[in-house]
């Protein structure tokens, strides 16, 4: 061998790094060229990781102690499904016709609807139980309703070719922001009980670079903008 067994992690972790740079460097170069591509990736990436979190928690969920994975993997699937509808409506896609880019944004803030508001219940039920069928069955209503007002028309607008963010949209990400951050909270002191240490904290990163996320699509005039 080439190197013993106590530099191998140093190593993977070293090969790791430096693998996970590349990949963001030519992601950062292909947002610079062809933005549209960069959005397609980008989005499946987060698409597929959804769908993973509901696939794994859903066939896992005898095996938990509580459900607030459960339903957070639930929550995600539909996220996963709004978001897929935001990546075919985007500006450039030409899948839904007759729209303008106030619909995929309309579909992103609906997404982040259900995302934040599964975040900020989800503790509930790290004393309660649920019933699977029931649980997926109210996300299936819910998500359609969502739906069914932005393709219809009534969901508030929340861009306007040439001029922007509209008030409304702008408002539900700093909503989010407060909501995500108040739900950080909670887990480091409320329920910093009910994870291991490294759960606790991958979960509050994973929640705070959501709400720095949103952060950056409250200042974006065109939808290829830097931000985005």
């Amino acid at each position: 061998m080439f190197f013993s067994a106590t530099s191998t992690p140093a190593l993977l972790n070293r090969g790791h790094f430096f693998g996970i740079i590349t990949i963001l460097l030519l992601l950062f170069i292909l947002s610079q060229s062809y933005f549209l591509a960069f959005h397609i990736l980008a989005e499946t990436f987060s698409i597929l990781v959804a769908f993973s979190f509901f696939t794994m928690v859903w066939f896992t969920v005898r095996h938990h102690e509580n459900h607030y994975f459960f339903f957070l993997g639930t929550a995600f699937l539909f996220v996963g499904i709004i978001d897929l509808l935001h990546v075919l409506s985007y500006k450039g896609m030409n899948v839904f016709q007759g729209y303008d880019a106030n619909l995929p944004t309309q579909l992103w803030i609906a997404g982040r609807m259900v995302q934040v508001a599964a975040l900020s219940i989800a503790p509930l039920f790290l004393r309660r139980t649920l019933q699977k069928e029931k649980v997926l069955v109210l996300f299936a209503l819910g998500t359609f309703i969502l739906c069914s007002l932005v393709f219809m028309g009534w969901f508030p607008d929340c861009y306007v070719e040439g001029r922007g963010l509209t008030l409304f949209k702008v408002g539900a990400e700093y909503l989010f922001i407060i909501l995500l951050i108040t739900a950080a909270w909670q887990l480091q002191y409320r329920f910093r009980n009910a994870f291991s240490r490294d759960v606790r904290h991958f979960l509050i990163v994973a929640i705070l670079l959501t709400a720095c996320q949103e952060l950056a699509f409250t200042w974006y005039v065109g939808v290829y903008d830097i931000s985005n």
